[in-house]
Parts: structure tokens; sequence; C-alpha cells
């Protein structure tokens, strides 16, 4: 796609373009909101006059979901070779919601948000994936992966 691939070729299997697409500008808008120019003419190359609104809409729910968590969420740092395992759930969220998975989506919210806050990132989470779907860019869920060490936060959002 032109931009830096943030995942190891050994992960690159589980994550289509959207996916990378969705981290790789979520790490660049936590470590320099001042990236948004750039990133906006990314998204635009993508998806055309639409993809400054797609960007926006990912800026909202990201504003939201820090928001509601009960603490940030922990991100790669731009270019890490491995993805986080709150960057999968929220993966796993925007993938309930498109798939139509209520009960998958509401254990995602649970994981995610502190219960007072919900609806803020469900209604955002829903507006992210329908910006996606007008955009012809789906989610695939990603597989789950059994923790097999400790994880350190690389990079609070």
């Amino acid at each position: 796609m032109g931009y830096e691939a943030p995942f190891a070729a050994a992960e690159a299997g589980d994550f289509g373009e959207t996916e990378h697409l969705l981290i790789w500008a979520w790490r660049r808008l936590a470590a320099d909101r001042d990236s948004v120019p750039s990133l906006m003419m990314r998204f635009a190359q993508i998806c055309g006059e639409e993809g400054p609104e797609l960007l926006l809409t990912l800026c909202v729910f990201v504003d939201a979901l820090t928001y509601a968590s009960p603490r940030p969420p922990v991100l790669g740092a731009p270019g890490c070779a491995t993805i986080t395992a709150d960057e999968r759930q929220t993966l796993t969220l925007l993938a309930a919601i498109q798939a139509d998975r209520p009960a998958r989506l509401e254990a995602q919210l649970c994981w995610a948000t502190l219960p007072e806050r919900r609806s803020i990132v469900e209604i955002a989470a829903n507006a992210l994936v329908g910006a996606l779907h007008a955009n012809n860019l789906g989610i695939m869920p990603p597989a789950r992966v059994p923790a097999t060490q400790c994880e350190r936060p690389r990079f609070a959002a």
C-alpha cells in the first residue's frame, strides 16, 4: 500500500490491508498528532475524497476508546514488528460490529471500556465500521493468539 508496514511478515497472514492501515494510523496518531496532514494525504490516496473523512472517523473512535477505557490502550511503537493485545482486541471489536455479532461486541466492550462510557465507544466504532464499509474496506477478525510472555507497555495511546 505504500506505507510502512507495521507488522512482521509472520503476522502478515493474520491481517489484511485494512487492519494494517488502521493500526499503522493509530500508532502514528498516538506518537505524533502533527502527523494528521500526512495521514490525510495517505488516506486520500487509498480512498479518494472520502479518505480524510475516514481518518477523522478513526480519530474520533481512538479518542472515544481512550476516554472510555479504564487505562490507556497499549500500542506498539510505529514500525514495531508485533501487535499488542490491545490492538488485537480493538480489531476484534470492530470485526464484531462488521459481522453483526452482538454477543462478541458486548464482550469486547466489557473488556475495553468502563460501563458508564461503553455507549460512546459503541457509537464511534459503528461510525468507523460504516466509514470503512462505505470505502469498500473490511475488517478480518484477528486469530486468537495465546499469551506466551508477559507483555510490557511499548507505547500508551
